[in-house]
């Protein structure tokens, strides 16, 4: 299939082409795999080479198996199109010890050069905190 997903929760191929999404038993299908990624779980959806274990271009290009699904442009048509989800990172104990280590370091020594710093400032977006930020006082 050239336009699908797994759903690792059903154990079931999703072809994103067809209008029932070849599982016309299941209504509220289509539902569950738009829904974003941060209201499901984000391994919901896998890439089919990566579960037929096959090679992946997105995936040696630095993509997770994981997929979401968006609406794509073609003419005047907006097919369901399966997307990558771009890795992502979580720090190991060590990692955190030493990011810590290192803020406070910025901290200090932005402080003994006459510099305003914090630590864990939280981004306008709310979604994310910057690790620390140094300010240069005003003339």
């Amino acid at each position: 299939m050239a336009n699908g997903v797994w759903h690792t929760g059903y154990g079931i191929e999703i072809n994103l082409s067809l209008p029932d999404l070849g599982h016309p038993y299941r209504p509220d299908l289509l539902r569950e795999i738009t829904a974003r990624v941060s209201e499901r779980d984000p391994q919901l959806l896998e890439c089919l080479a990566h579960h037929d274990k096959r090679e992946c271009l997105s995936e040696s290009g630095g993509k997770s198996p994981w997929m979401f699904i968006r609406r794509g442009r073609v003419g005047g048509r907006r097919p369901l199109v399966a997307s990558h989800l771009p890795l992502t990172h979580k720090a190991t104990p060590q990692e955190s010890a030493q990011h810590k280590a290192t803020k406070e370091r910025v901290v200090a020594t932005a402080g003994r050069y006459g510099l305003d710093a914090e630590a864990e400032v939280p981004i306008a977006n709310r979604r994310s905190v910057s690790g620390a930020v140094v300010t240069a006082l005003p003339d």
